[in-house]
């Protein structure tokens, strides 16, 4: 193998002292070497290559002097194609990794040029000057692992705290419903065989009661609708959801009816889902369009849905990229909101309107939400004052991964 000096003489051609060279580059702290893209080998290194990586020249010259046997890439071919094109004066950045003598593997930050061409204009000398920033993305690896590990643990109390007040919610609901059907009894008895007796006073009382036991027993049943919403009561299976919606306003129909409702229904698909949460979201939905309709315009509600493109559905992060995804549109012309409460409406027992206005638990937005989540979908409001609200939602073909 030739000397530092004559190498670094050869590869400048110029007739300078070698020696002051290659002192110079030597004493620099950062690992320089310098390659013959054309033989694809390596003519000099540094002092200070040699110091981080444990090899001696001896052993770089036994790899025929490519340091192949030393990187984790094969390293002239990337060294080749990352200099191609590359103009004189110009200068790329680039990683790669070493491997040291102990097998541990060291990774250098390189800035390289190009030194020299050949006669017909390709480059061939590149000089590369490098810094050893293993120690640097090893405490950044361990930061992020730090992280990750914290993350995941606080992930997991999260799960764990959800479900046990899932848990705490079904069981709290479904023990309150025993003794709220013994006061609804015990109540309507009364009312039945004491109210001519009690006076107005007490008839009041007796009605305030009921109506009580009654907004109760609802706020239980909602409860218990939200509670069952994250979990896989059913088996999933492919249903239409044409008849999810068609049962719907089959249910719905008296009340369609009276508050002379116009509703248009687009073709929907079908998808793998839980049947009874399904029909519980739309029928959720229409209802709260029914409820908050405008007092002087005859509602109108349009129910549509279009498959979403690959590229949509990847620009939405709360999707899952795996999964194929429908979009639906719930829309009416009724009160609307503003928008900034538009993610407010979805959280539990929260409402805009006073319960002397519009009648509900606070909750069916929340279990739509929660239902929607449950089949790795996502929704989301909009909404005008004295225009209307529209939900928008997405929901899964499958949540196979085909």
């Amino acid at each position: 193998m030739m000397n530092k000096i004559d190498l670094c003489t050869n590869v400048f051609g110029l007739d300078l002292i070698g020696g002051q060279i290659a002192t110079w580059v030597n004493f620099l702290p950062n690992p320089i070497y310098i390659f013959d893209l054309e033989q694809r080998k390596l003519i000099f290194v540094n002092s200070r290559i040699v110091e981080i990586l444990g090899y001696d020249l001896a052993e770089i010259q036994a790899t025929n002097e490519t340091i192949e046997g030393i990187t984790i890439i094969d390293f002239p071919d990337e060294l080749s194609n990352r200099f191609l094109g590359i103009k004189m004066g110009e200068s790329i950045e680039f990683l790669t990794n070493f491997r040291h003598k102990n097998g541990q593997i060291h990774t250098f930050s390189n800035r390289g040029i190009v030194l020299k061409q050949n006669e017909i204009g390709e480059n061939r000398f590149v000089m590369l000057i490098a810094e050893d920033i293993t120690e640097k993305i090893n405490t950044d690896l361990t930061e992020v692992e730090t992280y990750r590990k914290e993350l995941e643990r606080q992930l997991a109390a999260l799960n764990k705290s959800n479900h046990e007040l899932e848990q705490f919610a079904y069981v709290a609901s479904h023990d309150l419903q025993e003794p709220l059907r013994k006061i609804k009894a015990f109540g309507e008895r009364l009312n039945h065989k004491y109210k001519d007796s009690l006076g107005d006073e007490g008839k009041f009382f007796i009605d305030r009661m009921m109506n009580a036991a009654q907004r109760m027993n609802h706020l239980i049943e909602d409860l218990l609708t939200y509670s069952r919403a994250s979990r896989n009561i059913e088996i999933p299976q492919n249903i239409s959801l044409n008849e999810v919606v068609k049962n719907v306003l089959e249910d719905l129909d008296l009340r369609i009816q009276e508050e002379k409702v116009t509703i248009l229904v687009d073709d929907l698909p079908i998808i793998e889902a839980q049947s009874v949460q399904m029909q519980q979201l739309f029928q959720n939905l229409i209802e709260n369009a029914i409820k908050f309709k405008q007092s002087n315009i005859a509602p109108i509600i349009k129910i549509k849905a279009t498959k979403l493109a690959k590229e949509e559905s990847e620009k939405i992060p709360q999707l899952k990229s795996e999964l194929s995804y429908f979009r639906f549109n719930i829309s009416d012309n009724g009160i609307g909101f503003e928008q900034k409460y538009a993610e407010q409406i979805f959280a539990i027992f929260q409402r805009l309107h006073g319960r002397t206005e519009y009648e509900g638990t606070g909750l069916g937005l929340a279990i739509c939400r929660k239902i929607v989540e449950t089949h790795q979908g996502f929704i989301e409001a909009f909404g005008e004052d004295n225009v209307g609200a529209e939900f928008i939602f997405y929901l899964p073909i499958t949540t196979k991964i085909i």
